[in-house]
């Protein structure tokens, strides 16, 4: 992320918004990192970050067409953050809203975004 504040630190979500059946604004989640220091963000070479949520890779089921994957940047009011752990048994029919506003650190965005598709 070009303009990421090298003061700053980050938090990275991956999310896969079009899974059938989910509430509206609702997501299944792939990877939650936070702590992520912003001259690694600039770089894009991420090896200082708390992992609150581990990878899960894309598995779309074949009958579904095209799924989106987003990656949301948000950034962190304080360096380092407690973030609340996701169950891996939680992750589908996840509220980003939710989640951000559950937290005792604020965290301010998105200020960052991409997205890919892909199908099974």
């Amino acid at each position: 992320m070009p303009r990421a504040k090298y003061s700053k630190s980050y938090v990275l979500f991956m999310l896969n918004p079009d899974v059938p059946g989910y509430q509206p604004e609702n997501f299944h989640n792939h990877l939650i990192l936070s702590e992520i220091p912003g001259n690694e963000l600039q770089d894009g070479l991420l090896k200082n970050v708390a992992t609150t949520l581990c990878y899960r890779e894309p598995d779309p089921p074949s009958t579904t067409g095209i799924h989106r994957y987003m990656f949301l940047v948000y950034e962190q009011q304080n360096p380092s953050v407690n973030l609340k752990s996701v169950p891996d048994d939680r992750r589908g029919n996840w509220s980003l809203a939710d989640y951000v506003s559950s937290q005792e650190t604020k965290l301010c965005g998105p200020v960052a975004g991409t997205q890919f598709r892909t199908r099974a």
